[in-house]
């Protein structure tokens, strides 16, 4: 993706000439984040998908380019709580600033988060919700 494009689609949630970043390009099964890890950089999906997972077990697969990744550790200043692997070949923006830096320069980026947040929340409750009904389903049954 040139280096143009790229700038033309962030336009709308960062001002570029104050953000400083890295396109970086993960080969299929690259590992992207790896949880445990101290790492508070914040990521941007550009192309491609990435897997999640969480102690080995898949969680989310995210293709939406623009989505955020590592936005607990980022926001939190905790270690990675999942591993993100590139499913494909994927290029991922990393923004190296602090999230405080990034909240003081970039406040659309900030609302652009921020509503990213609640979605993921409340898809995380759907699926444990569902959870909860085939584990109550299944001892019924058995």
């Amino acid at each position: 993706l040139p280096m143009r494009s790229l700038a033309l689609s962030l336009r709308s949630c960062l001002r570029l000439n104050q953000t400083v970043f890295d396109l970086l390009n993960y080969s299929d099964g690259a590992v992207v984040i790896s949880e445990g890890i101290v790492d508070e950089h914040l990521l941007i999906l550009q192309t491609g998908t990435v897997v999640i997972s969480k102690d080995g077990t898949e969680v989310a697969r995210i293709s939406e380019k623009g989505t955020f990744i590592g936005k607990i550790s980022a926001i939190l200043g905790e270690k990675r709580n999942c591993t993100v692997t590139a499913s494909g070949e994927c290029d991922i923006l990393k923004l190296d600033q602090t999230i405080d830096e990034l909240i003081a320069e970039n406040p659309r980026l900030v609302k652009k988060l921020l509503q990213e947040l609640p979605t993921r929340l409340a898809a995380a409750t759907d699926t444990l919700v569902q959870s909860q009904h085939s584990l109550i389903t299944f001892r019924e049954q058995g």
